[in-house]
């Protein structure tokens, strides 16, 4: 671990694909790292944004009856749900932060 609690950690890159800024209501703008090294022609360079993405667990045991399940708490194409494996209580947390220099 990390940084106690936290359960999940993801940095997702918004990468300004065709020089004209990024373009949010295209969707698939943020990639993961693995996914802009394995393109064609990778370029770091086009990177203008990273949103960062958390799930935080208390640090009380017990707290719910059951695990708790969090539905998509990231808006992820395909899906991808956080299920817990015990009785803490969970939150999804996300951050995004713009590169300097690189936003327009």
């Amino acid at each position: 671990t990390i940084i106690d609690q936290v359960e999940q950690c993801d940095f997702l890159f918004a990468v300004d694909t065709n020089g004209g800024g990024v373009d949010v209501v295209a969707g698939d703008i943020y990639q993961s790292a693995a996914t802009l090294t394995a393109a064609a022609s990778p370029n770091w360079e086009d990177v203008v944004a990273v949103r960062i993405e958390l799930v935080v667990a208390s640090n009380t045991q017990r707290v719910l009856d059951s695990p708790q399940t969090l539905n998509n708490p990231f808006d992820n194409t395909p899906v991808v749900d956080f299920v817990a494996t015990d009785n803490r209580l969970y939150q999804a947390y996300t951050a995004l932060v713009s590169l300097r220099n690189r936003m327009l």
